[in-house]
């Protein structure tokens, strides 16, 4: 019997089924709970496969690799107790210079969207990455629209076909972002819809409308994780986004989103104005309930732009002093994926790189993106679009996204004799794409099976 290979002390095969999902095109193994990517080995596979499908899974192991019935039983009991107890240790998702399937398959529909929920935002920033307050070419950044009448918001309407299309066609996570999305008029409901549909539900907000009672209604109604901005000590924070109230509300969100016991994660742009107080700022936060930060280094545009960048390398050292003033207890992330050299003009390397950078964005590979007005994208700092969402997410995906992201990473140069390359893919890839490829006909497309297997 399955339920007895697998334990039922643990989780009925029911309820695995119905927390995991099974990706065997890209050996992925998604905890829907957690957010956890699990990348399977042959093995591992089988075991999931065998799971899924109905078959005791000790069996077909042993049967599949000649060994001892006993043996196999251990060994799948002892997978599912790791998978389960995952969410309790650090977790890496992926392996530097290790093969990685999901950089070698054309994915029918993206796992992942991040959709815009709104141009409205109360804040200034003066390093924003929305794409309509891009930088001139002198570095100056447009302002925020700050009232709802003056903004333009993702209609409700096309909200609900995003969610439909995404939750029919396998896609495990969406992440809505503005904008301030909480200044969406109809943000609960479109949070909640999804949430239902049974996507990995995030929100990514500057935490103004983040109290304690909102914090609580949004996890009952299925939000799983709040990633909030904040970009230094309390007067750089609120000079750094132009709002004299920022840090004050920002700090009532951080302690709202931990009491009600979603996934916190402080998103932090990191320049050489702010670099010396991350430090001092990831203690704060760990003190406050918080385990995970995410650090984006900036990139200046423009000769007047006021923000000065910092280079991966002494990004590197604020990570060690961060962990050196968290006692090793926070995680910390790069996700908008450097080159996994940490040089700006790339070169070869062998070893493994630190595992803060070992991952890459996979923008346009995994996932994509929906602007507040419905048109596809690989990035959300992405000034072109695919097309209107409308024609449908997995045909733009599939004939003008996938293959221009795959033009964009064929190595050249040094990233060509890298042994780190199937894994970092050549860093950020946003500076090669200025607009996509015309439609591509389904045979061109690397092989993938159908969306995915859940309960």
């Amino acid at each position: 019997m399955v339920t007895e290979t697998i334990g039922v002390a643990l989780e009925d095969v029911g309820a695995v089924r119905d927390r995991f999902v099974f990706r065997p095109e890209i050996a992925l193994l998604y905890d829907r709970r957690f957010g956890l990517e699990h990348q399977l080995n042959v093995t591992a596979a089988v075991v999931v496969e065998a799971t899924f499908a109905g078959r005791d899974p000790a069996a077909t192991l042993a049967e599949r690799f000649g060994v001892d019935m006993d043996r196999a039983a251990a060994d799948v009991t002892r997978f599912w107790q790791q998978r389960l107890a995952a969410p309790s240790r650090r977790h890496r998702t992926r392996t530097s210079g290790a093969p990685v399937r999901w950089a070698t398959v054309d994915l029918p529909f993206p796992l992942a969207l991040e959709v815009e929920l709104t141009q409205a935002c109360n804040w200034h920033c003066d390093f924003c990455y929305n794409t309509w307050k891009a930088a001139d070419a002198g570095g100056r950044r447009g302002r925020s629209a700050t009232t709802t009448r003056r903004a333009s918001h993702l209609p409700m309407d096309l909200a609900r076909r995003i969610i439909a299309e995404a939750a029919d066609q396998g896609c495990l996570r969406m992440r809505f972002s503005g904008g301030e999305p909480t200044l969406h008029p109809e943000y609960r409901g479109i949070l909640t819809l999804a949430a239902d549909s049974g996507l990995d539900t995030e929100l990514f907000t500057n935490g103004t409308g983040l109290t304690r009672d909102e914090a609580a209604r949004l996890a009952s109604a299925g939000l799983r994780v709040v990633l909030l901005s904040l970009h230094g000590l309390p007067s750089t924070h609120t000079r750094m986004v132009g709002n004299p109230a920022a840090a004050e509300h920002t700090w009532r969100a951080i302690r709202a989103s931990v009491a009600s016991g979603m996934t916190t994660v402080v998103e932090t742009l990191i320049c050489a104005d702010n670099a010396g107080q991350i430090p001092t700022l990831a203690a704060q936060i760990r003190d406050a309930g918080v385990e995970h930060l995410s650090l984006m280094p900036y990139v200046p545009a423009g000769s007047v732009d006021p923000r000065r960048p910092i280079a991966l390398r002494d990004v590197a050292e604020v990570i060690d002093r961060c962990l050196a003033a968290t006692g090793h207890t926070l995680s910390i992330a790069v996700p908008c994926a450097p080159r996994h050299c940490l040089r700006a003009d790339p070169v070869a390397i062998t070893p493994p790189v630190r595992p803060e950078f070992h991952n890459h964005c996979a923008a346009g590979i995994l996932w994509a993106s929906i602007s507040h007005d419905g048109r596809l994208r690989h990035c959300p700092h992405s000034t072109a679009t695919a097309g209107e969402v409308t024609a449908g997410i997995g045909p733009l995906w599939r004939h003008r996204i996938l293959p221009t992201v795959r033009a964009a990473l064929t190595p050249a140069g040094a990233c060509g004799g890298c042994t780190q390359f199937a894994a970092c893919q050549g860093g950020c890839h946003l500076h090669k794409i200025t607009g996509y490829a015309d439609a591509v006909p389904e045979e061109s497309l690397r092989p993938a099976t159908g969306p995915g297997r859940r309960a």
